[in-house]
């Protein structure tokens, strides 16, 4: 057959019975079979490393997921711990996120007393467990932790000898991951931090140790900072004490004014079932209650007499004196400050400096008052005697609900004891010891 020219190309033109000939024998031999099998076998590798692929990706994002919801744990729970004022509070509060955390049935805190640990708070272990277990420091695969700085992980495949360790545990403990408690201002650990027991999983692995070293780290770094913290209320006490013998060493007319206004206004706290922190708030205030008085001039403080009007007015401002004196010490909460500028005010608004009335006064501030009213009362000044026990509380009766909350001074009235002979006297019951 000859050649066709189609607009000047010259083609081969094959008749249609041969193409189709060729492909008919093409299906005969199984070619095309062969080449669809490989398209297919093709098609699923591709697939099947799509979908490898897929998942690696969605393992990555998990364990990022994972990471970034431990690390937004880690600073939450580091804010939580950097608010607690009380060591066993911190410690108890450690072990629990460190068993929630690890899944573990087993979590505990020990500490370094001397040469040997002491478990402080626990989970998962009997209380005879808790008393029993001592391991020395350096001996032992958890007394190690404290002198190598160190974590471990132990398992089944690491044998039965680091179990008779842990002598006095009487719970079968399969797997242990502990770390030290230790911060970066120290040269040694202060303790432990250990869980036992994977709930999940046949052994600890390098991801749990990494979590509770740093959980351990912010463990160490609270505690120090309650140690610092300790410190300083220890001094700002000081500071208190010094301030409020200066002020009874300018008038000897108020020798022991502020102890006794200090216990009458805890016994009265105590009686009303306030917390005990609280307690040590009035505590506090009541020890500065009057510590603005340093700034009133002697001839005004002293005075024998009554005061006129305006060195009145000179003496009322010794509430709000008190607040200058006091602003730099950072270690005294607000509520201190309010307790001491308010003592003078009345239940009816006639007091100073604002003029509150009723439930408008801070409590501690109406105690504190009450208490203080009392003691001046009873106290001798240059220019009266002091009233008698019966007779102050006679006096202060009659100013209830004026001066005087009613609910405050008729719990007042119930820290003393009367006494049925003649003449009536009143004595302060015993209270359980001031702090």
């Amino acid at each position: 057959m000859p050649d066709a020219v189609f607009f000047g190309a010259a083609i081969l033109a094959l008749p249609l019975f041969g193409s189709f000939g060729l492909l008919v024998a093409a299906l005969q031999g199984g070619a095309l079979a062969e080449v669809l099998g490989e398209s297919s076998r093709r098609l699923e590798a591709a697939y099947a490393t799509a979908r490898q692929q897929a998942q690696e990706r969605e393992r990555r994002e998990q364990e990022l997921y994972d990471k970034q919801r431990q690390l937004a744990g880690l600073i939450h729970l580091s804010q939580q711990l950097s608010s607690i004022r009380q060591p066993d509070q911190l410690l108890a509060m450690v072990a629990r996120i460190a068993k929630d955390e690890m899944n573990s049935a087993i979590s505990l805190v020990a500490l370094v007393h001397g040469r040997e640990l002491r478990v402080v708070c626990s989970h998962g272990l009997s209380q005879l467990s808790v008393e029993a277990f001592r391991p020395r420091v350096g001996a032992g695969p958890l007394g190690g932790v404290v002198v190598s700085g160190k974590g471990i992980r132990l398992g089944e495949a690491d044998g039965e000898a680091w179990r008779q360790s842990l002598e006095g545990v009487r719970e079968r403990v399969r797997t242990l991951l502990a770390v030290p408690i230790q911060s970066p201002h120290e040269k040694l650990p202060v303790g432990i931090l250990a869980v036992g027991n994977l709930l999940v999983g046949e052994a600890y692995e390098s991801e749990h140790e990494d979590f509770l070293g740093l959980l351990g780290t912010d463990a160490a770094i609270a505690l120090h900072n309650l140690s610092l913290y300790s410190e300083l209320e220890r001094s700002y006490y000081e500071i208190i004490q010094a301030l409020a013998q200066a002020i009874e060493a300018k008038d000897p007319y108020t020798s022991g004014h502020v102890a006794r206004v200090r216990t009458y206004a805890t016994r009265l706290a105590k009686a009303l079932g306030l917390p005990q922190e609280e307690i040590e708030l009035i505590s506090k205030a009541a020890i500065l209650h009057d510590v603005g008085k340093i700034s009133v001039p002697d001839k005004v403080l002293m005075k024998p007499g009554t005061l006129t009007e305006e060195e009145f007015e000179v003496m009322k401002s010794h509430v709000e004196n008190a607040l200058h004196i006091l602003k730099d010490i950072r270690s005294l909460p607000p509520r201190v400050f309010e307790m001491v500028l308010h003592h003078h005010e009345r239940y009816d608004g006639g007091g100073y400096p604002h003029g509150l009335k009723g439930e408008e006064i801070p409590l501690g501030a109406q105690i504190i008052g009450l208490a203080d009213t009392f003691d001046a009362m009873t106290s001798d000044r240059p220019y009266r005697k002091g009233y008698s026990a019966e007779e102050a509380l006679a006096r202060m009766e009659e100013a209830m609900g004026t001066q005087f909350n009613p609910r405050l001074l008729k719990a007042f009235f119930g820290l003393f004891e009367f006494r049925t002979r003649r003449p009536l006297t009143l004595k302060l019951r015993e209270g359980q010891e001031d702090r």
